[in-house]
């Protein structure tokens, strides 16, 4: 059996702790909870950054050896998350952690998520709920022209502006959201495709 963290979630280092974001999809999906913000401990995100679509004992293994943990431990905090129906919440010094639903899921594919353990080695460790350290949701609003005027509309249209972020900067923001990743990037307007560089941004902004 080959299992891999759900890549509809992403985990995001914040201050002292590790974040499980769920990611708002276009189209309605019930393998996972795009509403979920939770606090994890950094050594949970360690083990998960080893699920990333190998055997199921391999990754046991792998957990094991790498963490200096036993084979048995890794397996008691794994298991209740593979598909899991409903929402898991071990407690960690009386703060209950939130682990979603299906937070691990079965896969053939290798590698749907990618990260790296050392990314979660922290110095000081701080479970409280706080501001987040780091944007998790983008939104860049590209203009405030559009060939309507529907009269619900929050943009100011008695100043049309276009979008006078050069390209180039505007693909710099796009790598500065992954480098942070954040779960969301928007872009809004107006009618975003009055702009003449849009193609090459959402062609950008996906990875085409």
């Amino acid at each position: 059996m080959k299992i891999t963290l759900n890549p509809n979630y992403v985990l995001k280092n914040d201050d002292g702790c590790v974040l499980l974001i769920g990611k708002r999809l276009l189209v309605d999906d019930d393998t996972s909870d795009d509403s979920v913000i939770s606090v994890i401990h950094p050594f949970h995100a360690m083990i998960l950054s080893f699920v990333n679509g190998d055997e199921y004992d391999n990754i046991l293994d792998k957990v094991s050896e790498q963490l200096q943990i036993s084979r048995e431990k890794v397996k008691k905090f794994i298991d209740p998350l593979i598909e899991n129906t409903k929402p898991v919440g071990p407690l960690y010094k009386n703060i209950q952690l939130g682990f979603p639903k299906n937070t691990i899921i079965k896969s053939n594919q290798k590698k749907l998520t990618s990260y790296n353990i050392n990314d979660f080695k922290y110095d000081y460790i701080d479970m409280r709920l706080k501001r987040h350290k780091t944007p998790s949701n983008i939104i860049l609003m590209i203009n405030n022209k559009c060939a309507t005027n529907c009269i619900y509309c929050y943009a100011d249209k008695r100043h049309p502006t276009d979008c006078k972020i050069p390209l180039v900067r505007i693909k710099e923001i796009i790598a500065e959201a992954r480098s942070l990743n954040a779960v969301n990037f928007n872009l809004i307007g107006g009618e975003v495709f009055f702009v003449q560089k849009m193609e090459r941004i959402i062609k950008n902004l996906f990875g085409i």
